[in-house]
């Protein structure tokens, strides 16, 4: 991942269950995946691409393949709290260091149910200036709000140059937003 989010690296992961997460949602996640995995200029390996059901939240894993996921490849976040920088999950792998921020996206805008991060692979390549960029803060709380402030009028931002973070209320409006970065 982008050095971008370097305060990410002092969240403390702890794992309550090794199981899998039995939440019916790998379909529709799937189906996302696929369609990302095509996207020319994505690196696909940094692809997490979340689903927020109550205060949980479904992730992909580190490195998953978004083209084929599969049940091992969901994480479960159950809570994330920022003040101790620390996460529970279970599942069989840590979940991306991504996650307490896609987290808190949901957390506080109930009503998006996906979320999706997504970081270009080619320096030669730059998202679309017609997206909304906010610049990258140093300090977790300080990147949550610039985010939050964002989204309340977009679906689509971009931090910085590289990364692009994609959210929708239904999985139809989230095929919607992937069209809009095709371009």
């Amino acid at each position: 991942m982008s050095s971008i989010f370097q305060f990410l690296d002092r969240f403390q992961y702890h794992r309550i269950s090794q199981d899998e997460s039995n939440n019916p949602v790998l379909p529709q996640i799937a189906k996302i995946g696929k369609k990302i995995s095509q996207l020319p200029h994505i690196n696909n390996s940094s692809a997490s691409i979340a689903f927020h059901f109550g205060k949980r939240m479904i992730i992909t894993k580190n490195n998953a393949n978004i083209d084929q996921l599969q049940r091992n490849d969901l994480i479960e976040i159950i809570d994330v709290d920022p003040v101790k920088n620390t996460a529970l999950y279970f599942g069989p792998s840590p979940p991306p260091l991504i996650s307490p921020i896609l987290w808190m996206i949901g957390y506080a805008k109930q009503e998006i149910q996906y979320v999706v991060f997504l970081e270009k692979n080619s320096k030669k390549h730059s998202f679309s200036t017609s997206i909304p960029n906010i610049k990258k803060e140093d300090v977790f709380i300080e990147m949550i709000k610039s985010i939050l402030k964002q989204l309340r009028n977009q679906e689509i931002i971009r931090i910085n140059t590289d990364i692009l973070i994609l959210t929708a209320q239904t999985e139809e409006q989230m095929y919607k937003n992937i069209k809009i970065i095709e371009k």
